[in-house]
């Protein structure tokens, strides 16, 4: 029985040896075909690992994205709301728009 287990642990240390060389061969190709991609990839990792990704940061990220979204429903609305004030139209109609209208 303790024979059947080494024989099982062997082949499985051979498996997982043959699988890392396969991978460390993949990952150095992929860095000999794509350098910059690499570098970015290994880049970003170093930054999440080393604690760069908190919430302020992902905040700030969240709004560099959607802020110019934001801007331009803020002034949409506000311009629709506005022209509505102008044209006489009750204030009730202009407080209910949705976003998706």
């Amino acid at each position: 029985m303790a024979n059947q287990m080494d024989e099982d642990l062997e082949r499985i240390e051979g498996e997982l040896s043959d699988l890392a060389a396969r991978a460390r061969q993949a990952i150095e190709d992929f860095v000999v075909e794509q350098p910059h991609a690499a570098l970015a990839i290994a880049a970003a990792g170093g930054f999440i690992l080393g604690g760069g990704l908190t919430p302020r940061r992902i905040m700030r990220l969240g709004l560099i994205f959607a802020g110019p979204m934001l801007t331009r429903f803020a002034y949409t609305e506000g311009t629709r709301a506005l022209r509505d004030i102008i044209e006489g139209a009750p204030i009730e109609e202009t407080s209910t728009a949705s976003i998706g209208s």
